[in-house]
């Protein structure tokens, strides 16, 4: 659309240039006062047609400044939009990359505690070490629990980050 738009101005402005200059020619090629010495006259008479293709300039001008202000305006929105998919993004991968934490962290705990209960259950110990582990497995159970309410938290904050998108 938009090459046909400039091959057609092109086109007009070139008919219009003919047109102008064979009609100046015919009115002036009869007449015998105009000489090479006078030529300066003939070329004056191009006036309003400068005068006219400045304005045509200008008007051209002026559209190209409006376009580029639109395309200025959609660019900003793509920026905006993308600064907001990466600020997403990087929660996203905030959020994962800690409730993978926690499940590691709660996987090494339980297994710490099956350990030290099957220490416990296998009667090798003797008293005192199975009271640290009593209070080990107690403190290790409190982690877990600590560790499971955040993970919940975190899967809430994972669901409303989803939702905004």
């Amino acid at each position: 659309m938009k090459d046909n738009l400039i091959k057609y101005s092109f086109q007009l402005v070139v008919f219009i240039f003919i047109v102008y200059s064979s009609s100046l020619i015919l009115i002036t090629w009869s007449n015998p006062e105009i000489s090479i010495d006078k030529s300066g006259v003939f070329g004056d008479s191009f006036g309003a047609l400068t005068a006219l293709f400045t304005g045509l300039a200008f008007a051209g001008t002026l559209r190209t400044l409006q376009i580029q202000s639109e395309e200025l305006k959609l660019q900003r929105t793509e920026i905006e939009r993308a600064a907001s998919a990466q600020e997403i993004t990087a929660r996203l991968t905030a959020t994962t990359t800690l409730l993978s934490e926690y499940n590691s962290r709660l996987k090494t705990n339980e297994e710490l505690i099956k350990q030290q209960q099957d220490q416990m259950l296998s009667g090798i110990i003797n008293q005192v070490i199975q009271s640290a582990y009593e209070v080990s497995i107690s403190k290790l159970e409190e982690e877990n629990l600590t560790i499971t309410q955040n993970k919940y938290s975190l899967i809430r904050e994972l669901e409303s980050i989803l939702t905004e998108t």
